[in-house]
């Protein structure tokens, strides 16, 4: 039978009862850079774990000792959650400096990180579908009504949200740190 480019056979009963594809080639150095990237981030969750800073908080950098191709740098920022990588091959090698401070705008972006969570948590227990368009109603305090309208377009897109609106609702209270919210989603 013919295979096609992914070495699977398109007759098959079943996907999972073809045969695995067999690679032509193993790419070592990009097994090399992966294997050093996974290190960088273990060694970097590790750092937060200890700082006690959660991954939905963003950071503003990261310092490593040795040097990669961008892509890698990219898989780490998105990992990490992480704004910067900077190299400085003066480190020993191997070695990570995660920066730990958090300004208030890095402290907004975690808290409207944790704020999209929960919404996204509050549209599956309404048995919402990811394509169902919502029109949200919060109500907050200055600091938090202006915190969402910073960052309506990434809430907006992220929970599939026609429109926010701002006022006094009967839906569910999210605390975040010293910040509450009061969510109602409506399809």
């Amino acid at each position: 039978k013919l295979k096609n480019d992914s070495g699977a056979n398109p007759d098959a009963e079943s996907v999972h009862l073809s045969d695995w594809p067999i690679a032509d080639v193993v790419n070592d150095v990009v097994l090399s850079d992966m294997e050093r990237t996974r290190a960088i981030v273990e060694k970097a969750l590790a750092a937060r774990q200890e700082n006690k800073i959660p991954v939905r908080q963003p950071l503003s950098k990261l310092t490593i000792s040795e040097n990669l191709p961008a892509d890698y740098f990219d898989v780490m920022k998105e990992e990490l959650n992480i704004k910067e990588i900077v190299v400085d091959e003066s480190l020993p090698k191997g070695e990570v400096v995660l920066e730990t401070e958090i300004t208030p705008e890095l402290r907004a972006e975690g808290v409207v990180r944790e704020l999209m969570r929960a919404m996204q948590d509050m549209r599956k227990a309404a048995g919402l579908t990811p394509s169902d368009v919502i029109t949200l109603t919060i109500e907050s305090d200055e600091q938090g009504t202006q915190l969402i309208e910073t960052f309506a377009d990434d809430i907006k897109k992220t929970v599939l949200a026609e429109r926010i609106n701002f006022g006094a609702n009967d839906g569910e209270e999210v605390k975040i740190g010293d910040q509450v919210f009061k969510v109602k989603i409506e399809k």
